[in-house]
């Protein structure tokens, strides 16, 4: 999680994912030119099936364990049914993927994290065509949303606003 981000929930978007200072983001590219994966085979090497994927974004959520963002206490019990956190202390229920672009999704983590990497590893990105065509997801729809939703997570942030409790404008026609 690094000291720059005392958040619970240190990530929150594809970004957060990709500048991620954990040294479990190996697989993901720190810049562009940079990919320490030279072939999906070792992507699927790494992440065989659904629990991986699971287990992954846990580790990289809460490198040091749980961390309720409630009552800041250390220690849950996992709820397997539901996959979510269960605070000891304050008995509060998170879930991994809550405040990213994974939350509330009915569709694979693997295939979340298919679609990170297909657009870390090709240089120009990848069509919602040819990533349907890739995973074998049902509906171009829903490719073109998955992409564009992890897209959105790594476009530059917004401008700060301007601070303070007015602005003089001064007009001349």
């Amino acid at each position: 999680m690094g000291d720059r981000n005392a958040s619970a929930y240190p990530v929150r978007s594809a970004r957060d994912l990709a500048c991620h200072d954990s040294d479990a983001f190996l697989w993901l590219p720190r810049r562009k030119s940079q990919c320490s994966f030279r072939a999906r085979v070792e992507f699927q090497d790494q992440f065989p099936d659904e629990e991986h994927c699971w287990a992954y974004l846990r580790r990289a959520r809460w490198p040091r364990g749980f961390v309720c963002p409630r009552c800041g206490g250390r220690g849950s019990h996992f709820l397997a049914n539901r996959r979510l956190e269960q605070c000891r202390t304050c008995r509060y229920q998170g879930s991994v993927t809550a405040g990213t672009v994974f939350n509330r999704t009915r569709v694979s983590l693997r295939v979340w994290f298919l679609g990170v990497f297909f657009l870390a590893r090709h240089k120009k990105g990848i069509s919602a065509h040819q990533f349907q065509k890739d995973t074998g997801l049902g509906s171009y729809q829903t490719a073109w949303t998955l992409l564009h939703e992890l897209r959105s997570g790594l476009s530059p942030l917004p401008p700060p606003l301007l601070e303070g409790s007015w602005i003089p404008l001064s007009f001349t026609l």
